[in-house]
């Protein structure tokens, strides 16, 4: 299986993965859609772009704008021994505990929010 990914300078593109025994880094992405299940998300200088995630920790950013999380979708549809080998659960999902390094506070961050179901188009 795939043990790591790591993107940098995308534009208008579509990333989909299944689940990644490791990390997956974005670097300076900007209008992308991503459909990824990892151990460890982390996102960089990445700008308007959509995260649909199934993650076992909780997802940091740095240096974004405009980020938008939702579930990975059709979950239920990925074989639970392609979860198991990623050292993922199904059940445990933290896509939406993101931290933000340049938002300390107990407000939420201004720099990414949940993706409206009504906007969800993985």
């Amino acid at each position: 299986g795939v043990q790591a990914l790591w993107i940098d300078r995308l534009v208008r593109c579509r990333i989909v993965s299944l689940p990644i025994a490791g990390a997956m880094h974005v670097t300076a992405c900007e209008d992308c859609v991503f459909v990824v299940a990892s151990r460890q998300i982390r996102i960089h200088e990445t700008r308007g772009t959509d995260f649909y995630l199934h993650a076992g920790s909780h997802p940091i950013i740095e240096d974004c704008i405009g980020l938008r999380f939702a579930p990975y979708p059709k979950a239920e549809e990925v074989d639970e021994a392609k979860y198991s080998a990623a050292g993922l659960s199904k059940r445990d999902n933290l896509w939406d505990h993101v931290d933000d390094f340049n938002w300390l506070r107990a407000q939420q961050s201004p720099n990414w929010s949940v993706l409206p179901e009504d906007d969800r188009n993985p």
